[in-house]
């Protein structure tokens, strides 16, 4: 698999996943699910920086069912973490399954993510999310070790699967 090393933008740079200085693999071809889990919003990135890469997010109804069995594994390793009261093993999963409800969220409304520095402006605009998002996103990637964002983001992503299945349906009609 050829890769493209490139400097993360500054929109991209959050505490929970980028610092100043850091850089990331683009990679020129491999499966979305290894791409979420490798790198955090690299499908944005590159859209953010005109980097020729596939688009999930149009084509949504194929690449959301890649990106809820991704969750759906992750969620298994958390369920375990925090069962054994392991914030340390947890943390890192949390970063990653953050990312994916994060991803889902923005392709759902046929955008990628934009900016994850400024968050909550970016969740404002979009049409499709759960109900009070960005206090919910807020909080989870504020503490992402604490159980409660598990269960944040356990139900967030519930909440986005049956939005996309409402969507689905309101288009047939």
């Amino acid at each position: 698999m050829k890769t493209n090393m490139i400097k993360v933008p500054a929109p991209f740079i959050h505490p929970l996943f980028y610092n100043e200085g850091d850089s990331i693999y683009i990679p020129t071809s491999a499966s979305i699910e290894s791409i979420l889990q490798e790198g955090y919003f690299v499908y944005d990135i590159a859209a953010f920086l005109n980097i020729s890469l596939e688009k999930p997010w149009t084509y949504f109804a194929a690449s959301s069912k890649q990106v809820l069995k991704t969750w759906n594994d992750d969620k298994l390793l958390l369920h375990d973490s925090f069962s054994k009261r392991d914030k340390q093993a947890a943390l890192p999963i949390m970063k990653r399954a953050s990312q994916y409800a994060l991803c889902y969220l923005f392709w759902l409304n046929g955008t990628y993510v934009e900016n994850v520095r400024e968050l909550e402006d970016a969740l404002h605009l979009l049409s499709v999310k759960p109900i009070n998002i960005v206090d919910r996103f807020s909080y989870i990637l504020n503490k992402p070790e604490q159980y409660h964002s598990f269960i944040q983001l356990t139900e967030i992503m519930n909440e986005l699967e049956k939005l996309y299945y409402k969507q689905q349906a309101m288009k047939q009609t």
